[in-house]
């Protein structure tokens, strides 16, 4: 049997328009978990805070000549951290599932990174329909970065979506904004448990004091973390701010010992009993 060919050529690999949206949602399966996605790149950023707002909003508009209620909800991610350049954003951030993080595994002050997959970012859009990224890099410019997600859902090819990003001289302090407007439907998914979960979930991003010893671990540093919630139909959550604490992992022990070994050798330790809270040092 005789074959004939009829056409051949190397070709290229093109992920689809909604390729971003897919990795995202498939990694991430939560809302709560892509705000913490979003809190570990602030802290991967050496930012001293994040707060976190989720703000429920309604607004009247007009359609064919009617008024009427529209719903739904803002989502703020701001920190104070190294904030990204221009080409960060460009060469970077626009680039899915870089190795930018697998190669620095301690961010410039110290920190041990906590975001790896370099997809953490695209779980936005399991947040809401719209995001604006602005970031202040420590040279003092600006860029900004507007996504519709839906864009990529209807584009074809991944290549066919084009985002505008700008860039800017400012005076205003560096940090990273990333903020996402989504409609009634992402509005009615955040109910009690998964702001629980979110608040769950965030405790563990915040570095344990050992009050017993009246300090940090030295090998912890200080990340501070700030929820607001706006008007939600459920009182326990509703209009309200707080400073997210860190689980009390120190206090739960029936005996513990703590201290340090200096350089001779010469060890300083405390011996604690829970029952009892007077610690014994030797």
């Amino acid at each position: 049997m005789q074959e004939e060919k009829i056409k051949d050529g190397y070709y290229k690999i093109r992920p689809a328009g909604r390729h971003i949206i897919t990795i995202g949602r498939d990694l991430i399966k939560d809302k709560y978990a892509a705000i913490v996605e979003l809190v570990k790149n602030a802290y991967d950023a050496d930012s001293p805070s994040c707060k976190i707002s989720l703000l429920p909003f309604s607004k009247t508009i007009e359609i064919d000549g009617k008024e009427s209620i529209q719903r739904g909800i803002k989502i703020i991610v701001k920190d104070e951290g190294h904030g990204m350049t221009f080409e960060t954003v460009t060469d970077k951030w626009m680039v899915p599932s870089t190795d930018d993080k697998l190669k620095r595994d301690i961010s410039p002050n110290g920190r041990k990174m906590q975001g790896k997959k370099g997809i953490g970012r695209y779980s936005a859009s399991m947040i809401g329909d719209d995001m604006v990224l602005q970031t202040i890099d420590e040279k003092g410019e600006l860029t900004t970065l507007y996504l519709i997600w839906q864009n990529f859902e209807d584009a074809k090819y991944l290549e066919d979506v084009n985002v505008l990003i700008e860039n800017y001289k400012t005076d205003r302090k560096n940090g990273t904004e990333i903020i996402i407007v989504g409609d009634e439907s992402h509005l009615n998914e955040w109910n009690e448990k998964q702001i629980q979960n979110l608040k769950f979930e965030l405790k563990k991003l915040i570095p344990t004091v050992d009050n017993l010893e009246h300090k940090i671990d030295a090998d912890t540093d200080n990340f501070k973390i700030q929820l607001e919630l706006g008007d939600f139909p459920f009182d326990i959550y509703k209009n309200k701010t707080e400073d997210i604490e860190p689980y009390p992992l120190f206090e739960l022990y029936d005996y513990r010992i703590s201290g340090y070994v200096d350089n001779k050798g010469k060890a300083n330790l405390k011996f604690y009993n829970s029952r009892t809270n007077d610690p014994i040092s030797t």
